[in-house]
């Protein structure tokens, strides 16, 4: 490692009492514990859109068939080509079913391999191990999911886990989210932190000592986040939220608009929604312990969100609920926001 390059340790900022499993003495797979009264059926969010890989970034991408590159080519309008426009393309695919995007002339193509290449660094001082690699919007974005140690708070199993993907959709950054498992239930939980961002950029670069660097900036993102995330945790656990309380947090996630001559399939499901997301917080086994609880509540709104199938299913509706609840987390960010907004105004 060069001398200039600060070495990190993840372990070091999680207290040992709160890990349950870590990178070189793996925990096991994710696995449902408990029945729903709801969904029958819990996946986690990314299983049907990635493929499982083992531990090295480059045989990860060619094994998850995410080997291709991006070519830019013109745009062509009536025989002419449109000045400073460029469609960004996939080679492994046919002409009428290759673009990604139309792109201007200063957008600057990261190849998969290239983009995620500092990924390889974090792994090879075993700070996390990857699991999966996948696509979603057709190869617009890449991404590498990657297990870092488990957590344990007040006898809650959470794992970790971190996002690292590309994007061809003419954004052009290469993003790391991070993202928690309830290990009983496969729910996907993106907590919001006030003193420690989930989600960052990571700037690209093609120098060996600057993919370290990227590493190390990865990394203390991780550090930072998993250092504050068990007293949040812990936070909502100990807020108790009344009866009356939950009823007024049911109304505003799950507002039910008047009822006109024109709007009664509205009606119906939004009552639906917020039936469902009741029986799930009074129901489900692995909540009942955190009844009366924020972290209950959360851990209700998770549920829907991470295992409820829409209203109509579309080939993409995994994908969309992926990049949303793992990615974004912008739901649990307003969930939260929600809980403090009722526990400081309601009795």
């Amino acid at each position: 490692m060069p001398s200039d390059v600060p070495e990190f340790n993840l372990t070091n900022l999680i207290p040992e009492e709160l890990r349950f499993g870590n990178v070189s003495n793996p925990a096991p797979r994710v696995m449902q514990e408990n029945h729903s009264p709801v969904f029958d059926v819990r996946n986690l969010g990314w299983e049907n859109i990635s493929t499982p890989v083992p531990n090295n970034v480059e045989t990860a991408l060619t094994e998850a068939g995410l080997g291709w590159t991006v070519l830019p080519r013109p745009v062509i309008v009536d025989g002419c080509p449109v000045p400073g426009r460029f469609a960004n393309v996939r080679s492994d695919l046919p002409p009428g079913s290759n673009v990604l995007e139309i792109v201007g002339s200063k957008y600057q193509i990261i190849q998969n391999r290239d983009a995620l290449h500092f990924v390889q660094n974090i792994i090879d001082v075993g700070e996390v191990t990857l699991e999966n690699a996948g696509t979603f919007d057709e190869g617009r974005s890449v991404f590498l999911l990657a297990r870092t140690d488990g957590l344990t708070i007040a006898g809650e199993k959470l794992q970790p886990y971190i996002i690292f993907s590309n994007s061809h959709d003419g954004s052009g950054k290469v993003k790391a989210a991070l993202t928690t498992i309830r290990v009983r239930c496969k729910n996907t939980l993106s907590l919001a932190l006030s003193t420690a961002p989930r989600v960052w950029a990571v700037t690209h670069t093609k120098s060996a000592i600057d993919h370290m660097k990227a590493a190390v900036e990865s990394m203390n993102f991780v550090g930072n986040y998993l250092t504050a995330y068990p007293s949040q945790v812990e936070r909502l656990m100990e807020t108790r939220i009344t009866e009356t309380q939950f009823a007024e947090i049911t109304k505003r996630l799950y507002p039910v608009p008047v009822a006109t001559k024109t709007n009664a399939t509205s009606v119906r499901n939004a009552v639906a929604d917020r039936e469902i997301f009741e029986r799930v917080y009074a129901d489900t086994p692995d909540l009942r312990s955190w009844h009366g609880t924020a972290w209950g509540v959360l851990g209700a709104t998770s549920d829907v969100d991470s295992h409820r199938a829409p209203q109509r299913v579309t080939a993409t509706f995994e994908q969309n609920r992926f990049a949303r609840t793992a990615i974004g987390g912008q739901n649990t960010a307003m969930v939260q926001a929600v809980i403090a907004s009722v526990v400081g105004a309601v009795a």
